[in-house]
């Protein structure tokens, strides 16, 4: 076939032809064939004008005869056979072969390479007795693998020479041609050639002609493209073959409704399953639902991967008896998944068709219509906006973990009988529904790319598609005035509320990258720290995040009456005076992490009491490590109230201290108070829980009430004393 070539690529070529025919001139026996890949061909024939050379290379004229040509000039329509006409026969012949030359990769040439495309032709029966092939003329290819050679037939043009027959072609033409190769199959049903599995066989089908050829003609939009061929039967049996399999394969609409007929026709498929292996659009069939109140559907359908049935135009199962129905995906259209459950199951289906009152079968459920006694629907939806409040499933069937579009949630009364599955769109597209149905069975994902919504889909946890996890944000009882605490934002990470005031964000955990990680702002009354527990993480300096490190986080959070800016004006030089219960309350949150989620073990710092502090029984958590000097000079820290309850797998240490480091020191101090300690504990102080080799205790008092139950504890000879439990380190009065 002609190719377009550039203005230069035509002036080389012609160039060379003068060559050619110059070199003719001299010696014509010599010249007057050019061997082209071996094959012989002819150039030039009959006499030569010398006239037509043109030494100089100016063929100005000549090019703007090709461009006439290539523009639809007085160039004669190009047959099928065309492409087999020896050259020669013309000088736009030579320019055709030249051209065809030009438009090939190879070094040195400025023309750009035609876009290749790869076609495979494919039997929809696998079993037909017929086979079609593409007709790849012996200029374009040599035989490969699975490849045949025939020589021409009777009826071929004579000068075509060899072709190639193949299943698979790659090249730039337009168009190729199909061939029946099986003989003796002319007065046999016609031959069909779909471009899709979803199309339907009708009049516009190409299909082969009478002589067992077809020429097809792309668009121009395919590039790759697999093209189908079978009779009209076979389009829409083929699939079922004898009857006599138990497991069989769907992929297209006409056998979807070939599936319903044979249903319909009393074959319930009882024991059998049938699965969906391609995606399909119910445009243009004549719909029946499968399966009627005389003829039941009773086998399994499912669909295999993320493929869906969309368009529907009525229900797609009439009647289930005894049957399953699972993940399934219905995709816009108009009617339910089933129409009656009498008994079996639906599971991890879901639908976006509408449904409404005037439809023929009026039932209430909008994915199933009714549910009998007998029957369970469990982890599905449905979702259509212009049939909002329609519930996922009617009837007196067992629903559970089902949802469906709704003007008001009934989120609030979830674990009660109260909840239906009445969820907002808003509940629907910020992941909460996912997550709902994530949870229970683990094959709803959410596309994490799309951050402004997050419907369920079925699938799997991989790529772009994520499990959905829920971060819930639980707001305290009595919450004091001017306290304000704001998860999320008004772009890429929206939550919802609850009529308590709980928040919720719903993400991936830990995935992708910051996914997880959740904005959170807070705003306390002067004197008063915002503890969440667990700990807010701190990014970039100044701002704070809630983290989803698991299927189900909640965090809480309270008001503490603590004072922390002493840390920042004294954090250069390292030494501070604590002399207010907020203060020392504030180097408790500190040292635990309370604030940012970093513990501060304090190394190389000086802290010392300019007074005596109350705390006033205010709750103390225990220093988890200290490193630096702590300096009472001689003051006493009044109303210490530590209860501490560990049930983490290893054992731990209590005391207003868990740890003294080998650098740490604990001078001159005196405490009273309570320290209560139970779960998995070891060492309990009431100063210290335990010192290590290097630390100093000394000039400390204790008169503080140490209560242990060590009924938990993991090890021998546990020690617990009014200073100190296990000391390692020097100790002195």
């Amino acid at each position: 076939m002609k190719k377009r070539t550039s203005s230069m690529s035509r002036r080389i070529v012609s160039l060379l032809m003068s060559m050619v025919l110059t070199l003719t001139l001299v010696t014509p026996a010599a010249f007057a064939t050019e061997v082209v890949g071996g094959s012989g061909t002819t150039i030039v024939e009959g006499d030569t004008n010398p006239a037509d050379a043109n030494p100089s290379g100016d063929n100005e004229g000549k090019d703007d005869e090709n461009k006439d040509t290539e523009h639809g000039g007085d160039e004669q329509p190009t047959n099928p056979g065309d492409e087999d006409k020896n050259p020669g026969e013309g000088e736009d012949d030579v320019n055709a072969s030249s051209n065809e030359a030009d438009t090939q990769e190879g070094e040195g040439t400025d023309t750009p390479v035609v876009a290749q495309r790869t076609v495979t032709l494919e039997k929809w029966n696998k079993n037909a007795a017929y086979d079609v092939k593409i007709v790849i003329p012996a200029a374009t290819s040599e035989p490969g693998e699975g490849e045949t050679t025939e020589a021409p037939g009777e009826g071929e043009n004579a000068g075509s020479g060899n072709e190639t027959l193949s299943t698979e072609y790659t090249g730039t033409d337009e168009k190729i041609t199909l061939k029946l190769t099986t003989e003796d199959y002319t007065d046999n049903p016609i031959i069909y050639i779909k471009s899709s599995a979803d199309e339907v066989v009708a009049e516009t089908t190409p299909k082969l002609g009478d002589d067992g050829t077809l020429e097809y003609v792309f668009t121009g939009e395919e590039t790759d493209i697999t093209l189908y061929y079978g009779t009209k039967d076979d389009f829409v049996s083929a699939w079922y073959g004898d009857g006599s399999a138990t497991k069989y394969t769907i992929r297209s609409a006409e056998e979807l409704a070939n599936f319903a007929q044979l249903v319909n026709s009393e074959n319930d498929f009882s024991g059998k399953t049938i699965t969906l292996g391609k995606n399909i659009v119910l445009d243009g069939i004549d719909w029946t639902p499968i399966g009627t109140a005389e003829s039941p559907f009773k086998g399994t359908f499912t669909i295999m991967g993320n493929y869906s049935i969309s368009n529907l135009p009525n229900d797609l199962f009439g009647v289930v008896e005894g049957g399953t129905v699972k993940s399934v995906t219905i995709s816009g259209g108009k009617g339910r998944l089933v129409g009656e459950l009498k008994s079996g199951k639906v599971e991890n289906c879901m639908s976006t068709a509408k449904v409404d009152s005037s439809d023929e079968n009026a039932a209430v459920g909008g994915l199933v219509g009714m549910a009998e006694t007998n029957a369970t629907v469990s982890s599905s939806y449905y979702y259509n906006a212009d049939s909002i409040n329609v519930p996922a499933v009617g009837g007196s069937g067992t629903v559970t973990n089902c949802f469906y579009l709704a003007e008001t949630s009934t989120f609030d009364k979830k674990g009660t009988a109260d909840d239906i599955g009445a969820r907002t769109a808003e509940e629907f597209q910020l992941g909460r529904v996912a997550y709902e149905l994530g949870g229970s069975s683990y094959v709803w994902v959410y596309d994490t790319t799309n951050k402004a919504e997050k419907m369920p889909q079925l699938g799997r946890s991989s790529g772009t598609m994520a499990v959905a996890n829920e971060l819930k944000l639980t707001k305290p009882d009595n919450q004091p005035e001017g306290v304000v605490v704001t998860l999320g934002n008004d772009s890429d990470k929206k939550t919802l509320t609850d009529a308590a005031g709980n928040q919720y964000y719903y993400a991936a955990s830990g995935y992708p990258n910051g996914v997880s990680d959740v904005p959170v702002t807070f705003t306390a009354p002067t004197g008063y720290q915002i503890v969440f527990a667990p700990a807010a993480t701190q990014v970039g300096g100044t701002d704070y995040c809630l983290r989803i490190t698991g299927s189900n986080v909640e965090y809480t959070y309270s008001l503490v009456k603590a004072d922390i800016r002493w840390y920042e004006s004294a954090g250069k030089g390292k030494n501070y005076v604590l002399k207010s219960a907020d203060e020392l309350m504030g180097f408790c949150l500190l040292a635990n992490g309370s604030i940012d989620g970093e513990s501060k073990n304090f190394d190389g710092w000086t802290l010392s009491l300019g007074n005596s502090i109350d705390l006033e029984n205010s709750e103390w958590k225990p220093i988890p490590s200290f490193a630096g000097e702590f300096n009472g000079m001689s003051h006493e820290i009044k109303g210490l109230n530590v209860n501490y309850t560990d049930d983490d797998s290893n054992s731990k240490t209590a005391g207003m201290f868990e740890k003294l480091d080998s650098t740490g020191k604990i001078l001159s101090l005196a405490v009273s108070g309570s320290v209560k300690a139970d779960g998995k504990i070891n060492n309990v102080g009431g100063i210290v829980g335990t010192t290590a080799a290097g630390s100093e205790i000394r000039f400390c008092r204790s008169n503080i009430d140490v209560k242990v139950d060590a009924a938990n504890s993991t090890t021998n000879g546990m020690a617990y004393g009014g200073v100190a439990g296990k000391v390692q380190g020097a100790i002195s009065k």
